[in-house]
């Protein structure tokens, strides 16, 4: 009795950890980088607060939407910022930019079921640049948020 009482209360706390990173993982307490990495810190909560909006909740896909940032604008904070060329999107602010591309990177990650980041990145760039429309963009986009992905990375714990 003694031990499946242990064994219940390990399981109990080992899963309300599981279940604490899941909920308490927040964007907007993520947003000092290094200095000229990005627009402002305005900007920088700009973005975050629409990751929120998008449920974008975890550091991973935080990076992965801060690369696009980067890659695609170097981080400014301008209507094309983040590459999103949708009517709706194309030419308006940092926060539709910001906000449009962070629910494609949750999309995308209900679809792709690697675990692997780099592989994620691949296949989003697939989607978020065409190879067919582009096939030279494709690999650039790729390689770039790939390398600023693994550069943001350790911001974003």
């Amino acid at each position: 009795m003694k031990r499946t009482i242990t064994v219940l209360v390990a399981l109990f706390i080992a899963i309300g950890a599981m279940a604490a990173d899941c909920v308490t993982y927040k964007p907007t307490d993520h947003v000092k980088f290094p200095s000229g990495w990005f627009a402002s810190s305005s900007a920088c909560r700009t973005v975050a607060k629409a990751a929120e909006r998008n449920h974008i909740n975890n550091a991973d896909d935080y990076a992965i939407l801060l690369a696009i940032w980067k890659a695609e604008s170097g981080g400014a904070d301008n209507g094309k910022a983040f590459g999103v060329k949708h009517p709706k999107a194309w030419d308006t602010t940092l926060d539709k930019q910001a906000g449009w591309a962070a629910a494609t990177v949750r999309k995308h990650r209900k679809r792709c079921t690697s675990t692997s980041q780099q592989t994620f990145i691949n296949s989003l760039g697939d989607r978020y640049c065409p190879r067919a429309d582009d096939p030279e963009g494709n690999r650039n986009w790729k390689r770039n948020v790939w390398h600023w992905y693994r550069k943001l990375k350790p911001h974003v714990q």
